[in-house]
């Protein structure tokens, strides 16, 4: 009997867990699903609604930029002026 609450506690627990960890990242995923269609946004609309990013890197022609929580990543290209291009990657876990 103690071994099944046991296991019942642990598979409980592991489950909070995973939720309370991953729920920084669902919540950035709602931010940038909120935004709708970047097209034309600069880097600073993007940021005033979901944050700073992580990690940039210039490349010719423009930027690009990382977001990311634990559950989620959204890396996007800017161009020279700041001005969303293409979301390079997305990945929610």
């Amino acid at each position: 009997m103690i071994f099944v609450i046991t296991f019942i506690s642990a598979i409980l627990l592991y489950a909070l867990i995973k939720s309370a960890v991953k729920s920084k990242g669902k919540k950035l995923q709602r931010k940038f699903i909120s935004l709708g269609n970047m097209t034309g946004k600069t880097r600073q609309e993007i940021i005033a609604k979901c944050g700073n990013f992580k990690s940039i890197q210039n490349i010719q022609g423009g930027s690009i930029c990382v977001w990311m929580e634990a559950g989620y990543i959204m890396t996007l290209q800017f161009d020279n002026n700041d001005v969303f291009v293409k979301i390079c990657s997305e990945t929610a876990l």
